[in-house]
C-alpha cells in the first residue's frame, strides 16, 4: 500500500508521531509583548513597526528590547530603521552608543552583531551575537542569529553545538530541528542527519520543503527508493514543487538514465516560466545533453548564458554541448569563462583540455590533463606514494614505476612508449591489470610487469618501495609525446604470441580465401554519452551484407545471444570462439586479430589492441575524440587506424553505410 502521509514516507513505514501542525507562526509568535515588558512598539508609527517585524525583532521577555530611557528608545528606533534600509555603517555607531549606557542589552548586542557581520567584522560580530545569548539564555531568536552567522561562516560544527543548546529551550521548534539536520548533513554524519530530518518532518509534517530535504538526505545515503517515494508524494500534493522536481531529476540521473530525465522535464515544462526560470532551463539543457539532443540543449543553455553570463555551471554546460557538436573553437571560451568564475570546476577543466587536444593544442591539453584525478566521475584510479612523481627528469640509474590509472585500452595505447622508457631508466616496473600482464611481459621482457602492488597509502606506512619515482601511465605522453612531431613513424608496437598466431591461422575459418574482418560493435562500459557510440549488431547489417567477407566476433563481452538472434533473423554468419574467454585472455584475442585482414570496431580496447598489433582498423566513434589530436581521421597513437567520426546526435547510419561501401570496394580490389 503506497505511503499517504509524510510520516509514512520517511522510512517507508509509519513513523509514530503525535501532535498537529503548529498553531503559531514560528517567525512571528514572539512579536506579542510579554506581560510587564517594555513594548518597543508602543507609540511607534507604522513604518517603524513594519521595520521591526521585517527584521524579525520584537519582544519575548522582560529583558527583550529594553531601553533604559525614552532617549535610548529613540536611538534604538533610529538604528533599527537604518539597519532595515541597509545603512549598517550608520547604525553601528548608534548601537555602540547605546551599549555604553546599557551594556546588558541583549537585543542591541544581537542587532549590532548582525550589522558587523554584514561589514565582515567576523570576530567582533561573533562576540556581540554570543554576548546576546549569554545575556538572554532563553532567547531563542538570539541563538538563531548566532547559529545563522556561524553557518554563513561555514562552521557547521560550532553551529550545531549552539543549535543543540537552542533546542534545549525549544525542543519542538521546526526551524531549529531543520537547522540541526542540515548541519549534521554538512558534517557528513549521514545516519544522524537522516534521523534529524525525520524529526524535523514530524515537527512540521505539512512542510513539503522539509520533506524534500529528507528526500535529498535519503538520496545521499543511496536510499533511492525511499527518496523517490517522497518526491512522488510531494509532486502529487504540489506538481510544480521546484525542489522536488529537481531532486527527482538528480535521483533519475543515477537510477533511471538520461532518457528519463528528458521525458520527465518535458512533462514539467508547463509548471515553469522558461523566460525567467534559468535554473530550470539549465536542468533541461543538461538533460537534453545527456541523451545526445545537443541542438535542443544548445538552444536552452545559450538563452541562460546570455541572461546569466556569470553562471559558471551554465557556461560549462554550454561548453560541453559545443564540444560534443565538434565546435571546439566555440567551446574553449565557454570553458575558460566557467573556470574564471569557478576554478574548482574540474569537469570543465578536463573538457577544456579535451578541446585543446581536439584542436591539436597538445600543450594546452597536457596542462589540464591532471584534472582527471580531481574530477570524481572521471573513472580514474587515485593512488598515493611516498616516492616522488616523475616529471620528465633524467632517469639514469633510477627505477621508474609506471601504473595504469585507467582502462585496458589506455595501457595498450600507451605501451607504445615503454621501449623508450626502458632505454631511459635503469629499471622499468609496470603495474597494470592482471589480464594485460602476459602480453606486456612478453613484449617488454626487460621490464618487470606486475599487478598493482602499492595501494593508496600503504606505501606511505612502511611497505617496501622498490622504485625511485613513479608516474601514471596516462601522464607519460606529456614528457614523451609533447608535440605531433614526437610521434614515431611505425606500423605497430606490439606483437602477438607466434605460437598462438600460427595455431589460430591453421583453423578452418582462417584458411578461407574470403576477406577476414573482425567486428566489435559494443562493450561493457556504457555510462554517459558513451552508450551512444555502441551499436546493436543489427545496425551493422549494411556491413554484414558485403559479399566476399568472412566475419569474426572479437568483442570482449558475451554476445552469443545477440549473434544467434541476428543470424537467425537475417541469414548471416559470424565466426565465434566459444572456448576462449575473450574478456580476460588477451593473448588469444591478439592471436585471432593477427590472422585478420581488417578490424571494424567502436572506440574500445579491441580497437586499441588491433592497431597496436599493426592490423588495419576502421574505427567508428564520436566527432569529439581527443586522441585524434586535431586530425580528422588519423590517430597519431595508432598509425594503422583510420577514424570514421559521426555525430552522436544524428547517429551513425550514414557512417555505417560508408563503411559498407568502402569495405565492398576493398574486397573487390583484392579480387582483381
Amino acid at each position: 500500500m503506497p505511503a499517504t502521509t509524510p510520516a509514512q514516507l520517511a522510512r517507508g513505514v509509519f513513523l509514530r508521531f503525535s501532535g498537529s501542525p503548529a498553531t503559531e507562526d514560528c517567525e512571528t509568535s514572539h512579536l506579542r509583548p510579554a506581560p510587564g515588558s517594555f513594548d518597543l512598539f508602543q507609540g511607534a508609527n507604522a513604518e517603524y513597526r513594519e521595520s521591526v517585524i521585517i527584521l524579525g525583532y520584537g519582544t519575548t521577555g522582560p529583558r527583550d528590547m529594553l531601553a533604559s530611557s525614552p532617549a535610548t528608545l529613540n536611538l534604538l528606533k533610529k538604528a533599527v530603521l537604518l539597519q532595515k534600509k541597509g545603512d549598517v555603517a550608520a547604525a553601528i555607531p548608534i548601537y555602540r552608543r547605546i551599549l555604553k549606557r546599557d551594556k546588558g542589552n541583549a537585543e542591541v548586542h544581537s542587532l549590532l552583531g548582525l550589522c558587523l557581520a554584514q561589514r565582515n567584522s567576523e570576530e567582533d560580530a561573533r562576540n556581540h551575537l554570543q554576548r546576546a545569548v549569554e545575556l538572554q539564555p532563553d532567547g531563542e531568536r538570539h541563538y538563531r542569529n548566532l547559529i545563522e552567522f556561524l553557518e554563513k561562516k561555514d562552521k557547521p560544527g560550532e553551529a550545531l553545538a549552539w543549535t543543540e543548546k537552542a533546542l534545549e529551550i525549544k525542543p519542538d521548534e521546526p526551524t531549529l530541528l531543520l537547522k540541526r539536520a542540515r548541519q549534521l548533513k554538512k558534517l557528513g554524519q549521514t545516519v544522524d542527519a537522516l534521523w534529524a530530518f525525520e524529526t524535523a518532518v514530524r515537527a512540521d509534517p505539512e512542510n513539503l520543503d522539509t520533506l524534500v530535504e529528507l528526500g535529498q538526505a535519503l538520496m545521499d545515503a543511496e536510499k533511492h527508493d525511499e527518496a523517490i517515494a517522497i518526491c512522488d508524494y510531494v509532486l502529487a500534493k504540489e506538481p510544480s514543487h521546484r525542489e522536488a522536481i529537481f531532486l527527482r531529476l538528480d535521483i533519475g540521473f543515477s537510477q533511471n538514465g538520461p532518457s528519463f530525465l528528458a521525458e520527465f522535464l518535458e512533462g514539467k515544462i508547463s509548471h515553469f516560466d522558461l523566460d525567467t526560470d534559468l535554473n530550470f532551463r539549465i536542468r533541461l539543457a543538461n538533460a537534453y545533453w545527456g541523451v545526445g539532443r545537443f541542438t535542443l540543449a544548445l538552444e536552452h543553455i545559450t538563452f541562460v548564458t546570455k541572461h546569466a553570463p556569470y553562471a559558471a555551471n551554465a557556461r560549462a554546460i554550454h561548453g560541453k554541448t559545443l564540444y560534443q557538436m565538434g565546435r571546439f573553437g566555440e567551446a574553449i571560451p565557454e570553458f575558460e569563462a566557467a573556470l574564471k568564475i569557478d576554478p574548482e570546476l574540474h569537469e570543465a577543466a578536463l573538457n577544456l583540455g579535451f578541446c585543446y587536444f581536439c584542436s591539436g593544442d597538445l600543450k594546452g591539453g597536457f596542462r589540464l590533463h591532471d584534472r582527471r584525478f580531481l574530477y570524481k566521475k572521471s573513472g580514474v584510479q587515485i593512488r598515493q606514494f611516498s616516492a616522488p612523481r616523475w616529471m620528465g627528469e633524467d632517469l639514469r640509474d633510477k627505477t621508474l614505476m609506471i601504473w595504469n590509472e585507467q582502462g585496458v585500452g589506455d595501457v595498450l595505447r600507451y605501451s607504445s612508449m615503454f621501449n623508450e622508457l626502458q632505454k631511459r631508466c635503469a629499471k622499468l616496473i609496470i603495474e597494470t591489470q592482471i589480464k594485460t600482464i602476459p602480453i606486456l611481459q612478453r613484449n617488454f621482457p626487460k621490464a618487470l610487469v606486475r599487478r598493482e602492488k602499492h595501494f593508496e597509502k600503504l606505501a606511505i606506512f612502511g611497505e617496501n618501495i622498490d622504485y625511485d619515482v613513479h608516474c601514471p601511465i596516462g601522464s607519460l605522453s606529456e614528457h614523451l609525446r609533447p608535440s605531433l612531431d614526437s610521434f614515431p613513424s611505425r606500423s605497430s608496437f606490439l606483437t602477438g604470441d607466434s605460437t598462438l598466431v600460427e595455431s589460430f591461422g591453421k583453423r578452418k575459418e582462417f584458411t578461407t580465401d574470403k576477406f577476414k574482418v573482425g567486428l566489435c560493435w559494443s562493450g561493457k562500459i556504457t555510462r554517459g554519452l558513451r552508450r551512444l557510440t555502441h551499436f546493436k549488431l543489427e545496425e551493422l547489417m549494411p556491413i554484414l551484407r558485403v559479399d566476399g567477407v568472412q566475419f569474426f566476433n572479437i568483442q570482449y563481452i558475451n554476445s552469443r545471444e545477440e549473434i544467434a538472434e541476428t543470424t537467425s533473423k537475417f541469414g548471416i554468419f559470424i565466426n565465434e570462439f566459444g572456448e576462449i574467454d575473450q574478456f580476460n585472455d588477451l593473448e588469444s584475442v591478439a592471436a585471432i586479430i593477427c590472422n585478420l585482414d581488417l578490424v571494424i570496431a567502436i572506440s574500445s580496447s579491441v580497437a586499441e589492441l588491433a592497431s597496436a598489433l599493426g592490423i588495419p582498423v576502421w574505427r567508428i566513434g564520436s566527432i569529439a575524440e581527443p586522441h585524434l589530436l586535431g586530425s580528422k581521421n588519423k590517430i597519431p597513437w595508432l598509425p594503422s587506424t583510420k577514424y570514421f567520426p559521426f555525430s552522436l546526435e544524428h547517429g551513425a547510419t550514414d557512417t555505417i553505410a560508408l563503411l559498407a561501401k568502402n569495405l565492398q570496394a576493398l574486397v573487390n580490389s583484392r579480387a582483381i
